[in-house]
């Protein structure tokens, strides 16, 4: 009898092992929900004869691809989070109460490694920098991070997730702005407010982002701050309208962690009407450009945004004249024309680091820096090369009194004969330009020179370096710039 049991038991095992090849040869696919590219069906006789790594590639296709793959992760998800509270996935938190957040946002909920001081500040002033070539033009600028939801919600992340530090990259971010007068949409306060207010839940539980009743409060408090920027601008939508509640939402994170579970999320229905039209038919919420138009609009907006603004599309398409909404990156100021009132920079509050990753384009704000900078030995590096119709000009100016802790703000002076301009720069080190020297991050410039900003000519180029000791100045080694006009 127990050699039975034994040898049904085995022929059940070897039989359910099979499952997944005989799906394969029977036509069976796996619906691939990652979000990346499966290995593909190698070929055994490569260019140049026998392909060598067949069995490594087959084993990597089978791996991606055996029939049923994607039904067995999402069981695997279930029985994991329901007997263990646990994620198969590394990018998936499972929380409280069917609760699940993004893994990525984990080091901003408990606060470990955030940003340096000289980051905030450097982050700090990258935006100072956008908002005061905006101003110079007539043009309001207004910043906004949209919250994680664990900064919202914290209380549904996982015991295990202890808070071990005293301020995450938002929270110093904000202390700067406070500490300088700068001017924004702080979007934490507006949904804590708005949680405590109101009955409605404002993010979604199994995505990663807020759901159309967190979108509305956004919405309401960037239009609020244009209104107190520009009096002759207005917006109408009924705050207090009761919506309805739908279970049709499919979220982000639902669909990686269970892939073939296809689990609706609520998702609150407001009555909003259509008065605007799309320049071009809208593929996706997720498309690069969008640029609407609405004949009862006011203003015209660039927003460069990410995913969190898909869901204020809908509402501040109706409220401008036109926008135009771009998820392109680096941030292209170029899209600026004659008509631009507003831009709107939203950005994810885990995305914060990438403010100083790469610099704006954006042609570089001239100045009339009223200082008799004192001469140092400036230790400098620079590249420059064409970038359209601009100069790409990044560098070091390093101090020879320099610290990786010291905040610098760098200018670029350039002279030809009698003829001086200076020009602020964006404290980023440019990826890839000097490599090996990317723990002096701080002493970092990057600008883009309009060509035709200046004369024709040849410019020999200085550095201006702003420590709390004052301004120094020194040659750039090799800072010869020339200037033509096509």
């Amino acid at each position: 009898m127990k050699k039975s049991i034994g040898i049904v038991f085995a022929v059940l095992f070897f039989g359910l092992c099979l499952v997944p090849s005989l799906g394969i040869f029977s036509g069976k696919t796996n619906v691939n929900s990652e979000k990346r590219m499966l290995a593909v069906m190698p070929d055994i006789i490569a260019d140049k004869g026998i392909n060598a790594e067949f069995t490594k590639q087959y084993d990597d296709y089978f791996t991606d691809n055996f029939a049923f793959r994607s039904d067995l992760i999402t069981l695997d998800a279930f029985l994991y989070a329901g007997v263990f509270g646990q994620s198969v996935s590394d990018q998936v938190i499972v929380g409280k109460d069917g609760w699940l957040f993004f893994e990525p946002t984990v080091n901003d909920y408990k606060k470990i490694n955030v940003l340096s001081d000289n980051e905030i500040y450097r982050l700090y002033r990258t935006l100072c920098i956008q908002k005061s070539y905006l101003e110079n033009r007539g043009i309001d600028f207004i910043f906004a991070a949209a919250p994680n939801k664990a900064s919202i919600y914290g209380e549904y992340m996982p015991d295990r997730y202890l808070i071990e530090g005293s301020r995450n990259n938002f929270e110093k971010l904000a202390a700067l702005f406070a500490e300088n007068n700068f001017d924004y949409v702080n979007l934490h306060e507006v949904l804590r407010s708005g949680r405590e207010a109101g009955d409605l839940q404002l993010y979604h539980k199994m995505d990663t982002h807020w759901n159309n009743a967190g979108a509305i409060l956004a919405y309401n408090a960037l239009l609020t701050k244009v209104g107190t920027l520009d009096n002759s601008f207005h917006f109408n939508f009924d705050m207090n309208q009761k919506p309805r509640m739908e279970i049709s939402w499919q979220g982000d994170l639902s669909g990686m962690l269970y892939p073939t579970a296809n689990l609706p999320d609520m998702q609150y229905i407001f009555d909003v009407k259509k008065d605007y039209k799309a320049i071009r038919p809208i593929k996706s919420l997720e498309d690069l450009t969008i640029q609407t138009t609405c004949p009862d609009g006011d203003l015209n907006l660039l927003m460069f945004r990410d995913s969190f603004a898909n869901a204020l599309i809908p509402l501040l398409s109706n409220a401008f004249a036109s926008v135009n909404y771009s998820r392109a990156v680096p941030y292209d100021y170029t899209q600026i024309d004659a008509g631009t009132d507003v831009v709107i920079l939203e950005i994810a509050e885990r995305n914060l680091p990438n403010i100083i990753m790469e610099a704006p384009v954006l042609p570089a704000n001239q100045i009339d820096l009223k200082v008799s900078p004192v001469q140092a030995g400036l230790e400098t590096k620079v590249k420059t090369g064409d970038q359209g119709g601009f100069i790409r000009i990044a560098g070091l100016a390093v101090l020879p009194q320099y610290s990786q802790d010291a905040n610098y703000d760098i200018y670029i002076r350039l002279q030809s004969g009698e003829k001086t301009y200076t020009f602020e720069t964006f404290p980023i080190l440019e990826d890839g330009y000097f490599p090996g020297d990317e723990d002096k991050a701080n002493a970092a410039f990057s600008m883009l020179l309009d060509k035709n900003s200046l004369p024709e000519g040849e410019y020999i180029m200085t550095a201006i370096v702003y420590d709390q000791t004052g301004y120094s100045i020194g040659p750039v080694s090799g800072g010869e710039v020339t200037i033509t006009h096509s």
